[in-house]
């Protein structure tokens, strides 16, 4: 990162250079050292390129500082999704008591949990799930993690698919009550 900031202040220190030594050298001469603009169209062309030449290299060191920046401000964001999320799922998984499982179970007997946590998301576990994965995703922000958090959410919402039906029919009204005031996820 010291390394695009020296180069970016170097193109800085280049440019104020320039400024200064025109504006020096019409003084003490009284002769406009921009030559160049009084000659042809392509003199002036060239001429004119050179500085957005130097812009493009700003740009380039720029998008290079952004992306070691982004690095370090993904992995902090990143970071605190990861533990939001888990500790949204632990306590999810806590407030479920006896009634936690992984898949249908329809040979156990549940009680419909819409309280806590539950009372704002019927499957807050799931979102849990979603916002550690989001976090891995901002911390190490490439295509591949994206697609994967893109293939865990359809795998998430497939499941929540069945669960929904399950909890139709074993709960009837009241979980058609329930899914009326709370959102699937938020």
């Amino acid at each position: 990162m010291m390394h695009a900031f020296f180069a970016l202040g170097f193109i800085g220190f280049f440019l104020v250079y320039l400024v200064v030594k025109t504006l020096y050298f019409q003084k003490k001469y009284g002769v406009n050292p921009l030559a160049a603009l009084h000659g042809n169209f392509q003199e002036k062309l060239l001429w004119i390129s050179l500085p957005l030449i130097f812009i493009g290299y700003a740009i380039a060191i720029w998008m290079e500082l952004w992306t070691q920046v982004w690095s370090v401000l993904g992995i902090v964001v990143g970071s605190c999704l990861m533990v939001l999320g888990f500790s949204f799922m632990v306590i999810a998984q806590f407030q479920m008591g006896r009634n936690w499982r992984m898949g249908v179970d329809s040979q156990g007997k549940i009680e419909l949990v819409d309280n806590g946590v539950f009372g704002f998301s019927r499957n807050p576990v799931y979102l849990g799930l979603l916002v550690q994965a989001l976090g891995v995703t901002v911390a190490f922000l490439n295509l591949y993690t994206v697609l994967l958090w893109v293939l865990l959410f359809v795998v998430l919402f497939l499941i929540v698919l069945q669960e929904e039906k399950f909890l139709h029919k074993s709960f009837g009204k009241e979980y058609l009550r329930y899914s009326k005031r709370v959102g699937r996820f938020l």
